[in-house]
């Protein structure tokens, strides 16, 4: 694994050298020729800059001083809120989304919950469904709220998931099977955060595909304790 992200990493850096190195040389650039070089050293510094984030977020996230900051979310706000970014995420990549919010408590009242952790699990399982997505394919999503847990579904209408998939999707490193997943310029470590974030708030991921084919995630968390949290 150590070997498979210094070849990621390789990669990106030596593409900012490559391109550094022709800017810096004397002579007349012409202005496209410049454009091209500028964007391609600020395109690979952002996937280096997004495998080392990932690297740091999953270390952290296993120390023993780590704790969620929980605090009063109003649930329904909050996923509207969600829904409206997302819908333009999707919109971008000319795919539907599809939400269905359900509130099933006898009055409603904020949530204690970590709300920075929640839309990191959030923002990481949606990018995944629209990065699998085709134009003019489609992302359900379905949340109902209970008394004191939260339960989320997220599918899409992509090739769905691998029975390798199945069974390492959640560990730590496991990049995909190359057969779905092609580019590997990512450190393996999204489903593994997303999965330690969810457990931290007491509940649990599965993820299978859909009877179309598609990937689904399906979760739920609990209310953190208000003390000791």
């Amino acid at each position: 694994m150590v070997a498979a992200l210094a070849h990621d990493l390789f990669t990106p850096l030596t593409l900012i050298q490559g391109h550094a190195e022709q800017l810096s040389k004397p002579g007349v650039h012409d202005e496209e020729r410049s454009r091209r070089y500028v964007e391609t050293i600020r395109s690979n510094a952002g996937r280096a800059i997004r495998l080392l984030e990932e690297m740091q977020e999953a270390t952290r996230l296993e120390l023993p001083t780590f704790i969620l900051r929980g605090g009063p979310v109003d649930v329904m706000p909050f996923l509207q809120q969600k829904r409206d970014e997302y819908t333009t995420l999707c919109g971008e990549r000319e795919i539907r989304l599809q939400t269905e919010f359900r509130d099933e408590r006898r009055r409603r009242r904020s949530l204690f919950l970590d709300e920075q952790r929640l839309s990191q699990v959030l923002d990481n399982l949606m990018a995944n469904a629209v990065r699998y997505t085709p134009a003019g394919g489609e992302v359900k999503w379905r949340a109902v709220v209970k008394e004191e847990s939260l339960e989320m579904e997220i599918a899409d209408s992509g090739p769905g998931l691998s029975e390798k998939d199945l069974r390492f999707l959640f560990d730590k490193f496991y990049r995909g099977d190359p057969a779905r997943s092609p580019d590997q310029g990512h450190a393996g470590l999204g489903m593994f955060i997303v999965k330690t974030l969810v457990e931290k708030h007491g509940g649990g991921i599965s993820a299978g595909n859909t009877a179309r084919g598609g990937a689904c995630f399906r979760f739920w968390i609990r209310e953190l304790e208000r003390e000791g949290v």
